[in-house]
């Protein structure tokens, strides 16, 4: 059977998470599926064949642990969506960049770069 985690945070209190309709299509399709928090150090990452970003809501509060929990994981298994596009997107300064071009983008300010 395949296996794949989706990859969450320790604590989902007063967070909607909607991973068990995803997790019961997968298992209908022969995947097994483990939701994992980012925070777990201990994990092997290369148990499964791909990890999904779902549900880390906390990833903010610590930005430089979550992109190294990340860059960790991408190295033992497929990360998804991938540790370039995630650091592409991190910080949204993507959205300069697009400005620039002439495309219209919400106001934005940023506050790390």
């Amino acid at each position: 059977m395949k296996k794949v985690a989706f990859l969450s945070c320790s604590d989902l209190t007063g967070f909607i998470v909607d991973d068990q309709i995803a997790i019961d299509q997968l298992k209908s399709h022969g995947v097994d599926t483990d939701v994992v928090p980012w925070e777990n150090a201990e994990c092997d990452w290369a148990q499964y064949q791909a990890v999904v970003i779902r549900s880390t809501w906390n990833y903010h509060k610590r930005t430089d642990e979550f992109l190294k929990a990340l860059e960790s994981i991408s190295a033992q298994t497929l990360l998804l969506n991938s540790w370039k596009t995630v650091q592409a997107n991190f910080n949204k300064t993507y959205l300069k960049e697009l400005a620039a071009k002439g495309l219209p983008i919400v106001e934005t300010k940023f506050y790390r770069e």
